[in-house]
């Protein structure tokens, strides 16, 4: 992620909480415009509640990761946004594949990006790097987002292989 580009990635910010912040303020428009010079607890918690359906709804809330280039993941949306932006910045897939080997991350994370989703497609040497380096970032205390999303993948595989085993065992 570029430096300064995180406010940019903040969905809830964009379409949630600023039309939450809108109609809040209507609503306590209403309230003020009759002369009551402060707004008291229960009267912010009404217009709270009555705002609160309007901003928050399902709608807004998948268009606001949409919006931000979350869900579906695209960094374009993002990176057009920043002030420094040129248009090699969004580069296909496989050109960020190939300049991996340029970037500064620690390479203990890559084991993790070479394992498939699938579990009938796992190479048993890949798992077990990935584990080896599963292990070291837990003993390291290294949480990052690589080792997060690897451990439900762990999961997966172990539930498939424990899967496989009461079946042949039922078919024995």
């Amino acid at each position: 992620m570029p430096l300064h580009s995180s406010h940019l990635c903040q969905p809830l910010d964009v379409s949630v909480f600023s039309p939450l912040k809108q109609y809040m303020s209507q609503k306590l428009n209403e309230t003020l415009k009759y002369g009551v010079p402060n707004i008291k607890k229960y009267e912010w918690a009404d217009a709270y509640q009555r705002a609160q359906p309007k901003a928050m709804s399902a709608n807004n809330i998948t268009s606001a990761f949409r919006a931000v280039g979350l869900v579906p993941f695209n960094c374009c949306k993002v990176l057009i946004r920043m002030p420094t932006f040129q248009e090699k910045d969004c580069e296909s897939d496989s050109e960020l594949e190939s300049n991996k080997d340029i970037t500064t991350e620690p390479q203990q994370e890559y084991p993790f990006t070479n394992i498939s989703a699938t579990p009938l497609r796992i190479d048993p040497t890949i798992l077990k790097d990935a584990n080896a380096a599963l292990l070291s970032n837990i003993q390291a205390g290294i949480f990052d987002t690589p080792t997060h999303a690897f451990i439900p993948k762990l999961t997966m595989f172990a539930e498939f292989s424990s899967t496989q085993v009461v079946i042949a065992n039922y078919e024995n």
